[in-house]
């Protein structure tokens, strides 16, 4: 069912069977909060916390991040657009919201959960950061995405200097300024 309330707000809710709830708390990833469970069937259902990175974990998002990021520029040195642009989405930005995940995850001892698609990573960004962010998804042309791509490299740079600190992990040899 979706709830639609006056204000604009919306809640889906899904009735389940106490099967169904004992197969949905099999599954590792719990996306979901409980609202009314009287028969305590699901009361230690929590949504997951963020994960810190283990070190190959980090390792690989820089080196994800850092070797896509030359790809968006090969591409556009051969005028190809539209492979740029999908290297900057699958590879550099996907990248940098994991990195900006962690490195909200660790200002608050990875105790937060940000949620499927990263709904609730903006709460956690301070509102320069986020007004940085969202002006990194303005790629429409070959020079939007260049700027974009020095403006989420600075972005990412900054959060992964965060997070190696946090976890004491070196800075990857990936970034040559």
């Amino acid at each position: 069912y979706l709830l639609l309330f006056y204000a604009g707000n919306r809640i889906a809710v899904q009735l389940l069977s106490e099967e169904a709830i004992e197969q949905l708390l099999q599954l590792e990833e719990h996306d979901m909060q409980v609202l009314l469970d009287k028969d305590q069937l699901a009361a230690d259902v929590q949504p997951d916390a963020v994960e810190p990175p283990s070190i190959e974990a980090f390792n690989e998002c820089c080196s994800s991040f850092w070797w896509g990021a030359t790809y968006v520029v090969k591409s556009l040195a051969k005028q190809e657009f539209l492979p740029a642009a999908e290297h900057f989405q699958q590879l550099v930005r996907k990248s940098l919201l994991q990195m900006l995940t962690w490195q909200a995850a660790s200002e608050h001892q990875f105790t937060i959960h940000i949620g499927k698609h990263y709904r609730q990573l903006p709460h956690y960004l301070s509102r320069t950061r986020y007004e940085q962010l969202l002006a990194t998804y303005n790629i429409a042309t070959e020079q939007r995405l260049l700027e974009a791509l020095t403006d989420v490299q600075a972005l990412f740079r900054e959060a992964t200097m965060a997070v190696g600190a946090y976890c004491q992990f070196a800075y990857p040899p990936y970034d040559v300024q």
